[in-house]
């Protein structure tokens, strides 16, 4: 095999290298979009799943996003402990019109863990706050579980 072949060939085996690699980097991108826009669907649906009139779905819904919130996805994210808290200030909230005061005293617990408010804040005042920011959020969408008031 002449030079010129053989650097012809090589070229060629180059050109295809790249262009498998490339392939293959486009594949895994868009892999990793189904991936996202799949979990993107699932904290949709989660979401949902809080507003529903249906109790158990709720409180299923609300240990799911802290689940999700808790993962490797948020864990780069800022302001993710506050949207934890968020979540775990709403189960306190199931928790407690349910009765299930143990359950809604570790939520308590560890919403307030999560959520620092300022230094000045006492931890009655950060708990308020926390209520507050939720009952305010609610009522921008019906939460059918929840008593009227």
């Amino acid at each position: 095999m002449t030079t010129r072949r053989l650097v012809a060939l090589l070229i060629s085996i180059l050109g295809a290298s790249v262009l498998l690699t490339s392939c293959g980097q486009q594949q895994a991108k868009r892999a990793a979009l189904q991936t996202q826009a799949g979990d993107d669907l699932h904290e949709i649906a989660l979401i949902d799943g809080y507003y529903s009139s249906d109790i158990n779905k709720a409180e299923h819904s609300l240990l799911g996003l802290a689940e999700l919130y808790s993962g490797k996805r948020f864990e780069a994210v800022h302001g993710v402990e506050g949207t934890r808290a968020l979540t775990h200030t709403r189960l306190y909230f199931l928790y407690s019109i349910t009765q299930r005061t143990n359950a809604a005293a570790a939520q308590r617990l560890e919403a307030l863990r999560l959520y620092r408010g300022a230094p000045e804040e006492t931890e009655q005042e950060r708990w308020t706050e926390l209520l507050r920011a939720v009952e305010a959020l609610d009522k921008n969408r019906e939460v059918k579980w929840k008593p009227q008031k």
